[in-house]
């Protein structure tokens, strides 16, 4: 019998379309994670970028970033929900990790939260602690950042 593949949705600031270093981080780890054996699709929902303007590696669906924090709050839950099933909730940034834990904890999948750096040597929030702390799996950009 065959392992179904894993359906990802990833709340990004940006990626496909963006620039700069965590941009480019992204597409790097989005691109690499769609390669996976388990994984199926990956479905990246931006908070801020531009649309990418050439194709999307295999794997990659990239829906319209969403700047204003309401609606894109509105729209990561609609797209969780329209787009079942979802089997992880991946968070590209601390700030979002109060959203990804929300979404995952209603869906009850696992959450995985990535942090890269100065965002995560500063004190956390107690939400964004609680949020953290509800992750599956955190993981850090580099070495430094996880022994701070």
């Amino acid at each position: 019998m065959a392992e179904s593949r894993l359906r990802v949705l990833a709340l990004v600031t940006d990626a496909f379309g963006g620039h700069g270093g965590i941009a480019q981080y992204n597409r790097d780890f989005l691109s690499a994670l769609a390669r996976c054996d388990r994984v199926g699709d990956v479905m990246v929902l931006p908070r801020i970028g531009a649309r990418s303007e050439g194709p999307l590696p295999s794997g990659i669906q990239q829906l319209n970033a969403v700047e204003n924090r309401l609606a894109y709050s509105l729209a990561t839950l609609w797209t969780a929900i329209k787009h079942q099933p979802i089997d992880l909730v991946f968070c590209g940034h601390l700030r979002m990790a109060p959203l990804a834990a929300v979404i995952a904890r209603v869906l009850k999948i696992p959450l995985w939260v990535q942090i890269h750096g100065i965002e995560a040597w500063r004190e956390y929030s107690a939400l964004q602690r609680r949020s953290v702390e509800s992750a599956t799996i955190v993981t850090s950009v580099s070495r430094y950042t996880r022994r701070r």
